[in-house]
């Protein structure tokens, strides 16, 4: 069996129609498009990467849950422009103490809705953004610079925050757009990637490529963005921007491993490590003792 040139272009065309295969605690990759990985890497490296890539810009567009539905109700919304897009955003206006959330891949702005209410319940407000490419933003493809950008914006429109809290690779964005200008005193990190290197490595294990991938697709980062992957990693921009960075992490995240916050932890000086057992990589939004701890770290 063999992967003609047509199969792989029809492919790439066609992956709005690819859906993926939801599990409790992870996405998994269809057999079709993890044997197509495989085999197109045999036959040409380059082609592979430009099909690797093509998935690895493409987020999930998941319904938004029933649970969220009297959130997303309840908030005040608006678009924002990126690049020609239209971004939207999300506002629970209570008071001037501002807290700014930030979803992770395949995410919503209003998948944090547990945090969003209680901290509402304290008379905070709660700001929040679909990504581009997520929610009701406009988009198909996106990375985390533009995740990083929409901080930014985000910070323009409202002012400065008081907290950020990123969940998963909003957390990495976070620490990047801190890194490039936004200014925050303290930043909570729940279910976070410490190095960049770990999440290509988790995908391409994912799509059945190999290890000669992995560095494939570094070398093609860098060079595109024109900065090392480690640069961008949590580990090394925790320490730059030197302010209180909290990490909640789950022992059982098989998305992210638990051993990335140990990472950050035992890397980062100002960094403070909140351990859960038995939630997952989401579940742990909606645990009210994280809610509780992110309050009290919050000091508002």
């Amino acid at each position: 069996m063999f992967i003609t040139t047509f199969s792989v272009i029809f492919t790439l065309k066609n992956l709005d129609k690819i859906k993926m295969i939801r599990r409790k605690t992870s996405m998994k990759v269809p057999p079709a498009i993890k044997f197509t990985a495989r085999n197109l890497e045999k036959i040409s490296p380059k082609l592979a990467l430009r099909f690797g890539m093509a998935l690895f810009y493409k987020p999930i567009k998941f319904p938004r849950p029933r649970r969220e539905e009297d959130i997303y109700e309840s908030a005040v919304k608006s678009f924002f422009q990126h690049k020609g897009r239209n971004i939207r955003s999300y506002e629970w206006k209570r008071s001037e103490k501002k807290v700014l959330l930030v979803h992770g891949w395949s995410g919503r702005g209003t998948q944090m809705n547990k945090i969003i209410e209680e901290f509402l319940e304290k008379n905070i407000s709660v700001y929040s953004f679909d990504a581009p490419a997520h929610g009701d933003s406009e988009g198909k493809n996106t990375h985390m610079f533009e995740f990083a950008d929409s901080i930014k914006e985000m910070e323009k429109i409202f002012g400065n925050f008081d907290l950020i809290i990123g969940h998963s690779m909003g957390g990495v964005a976070t620490l990047n757009a801190i890194n490039r200008g936004v200014k925050v005193p303290k930043v909570a990190l729940i279910g976070t990637p410490n190095l960049i290197k770990n999440v290509i490595s988790d995908f391409c294990m994912n799509l059945n490529f190999s290890d000669k991938m992995i560095l494939h697709i570094v070398d093609y980062i860098e060079n595109r963005y024109n900065e090392s992957v480690y640069s961008g990693s949590s580990e090394y921009l925790g320490n730059i921007i030197d302010i209180p960075i909290l990490v909640i992490h789950d022992e059982d995240d098989v998305d992210v491993q638990y051993s990335e916050a140990l990472g950050i932890e035992n890397k980062v000086i100002k960094s403070e490590l909140f351990t859960t057992k038995g939630l997952g990589h989401r579940l742990v939004l909606a645990n009210d003792k994280v809610v509780e701890k992110l309050i009290d770290f919050s000091e508002l």
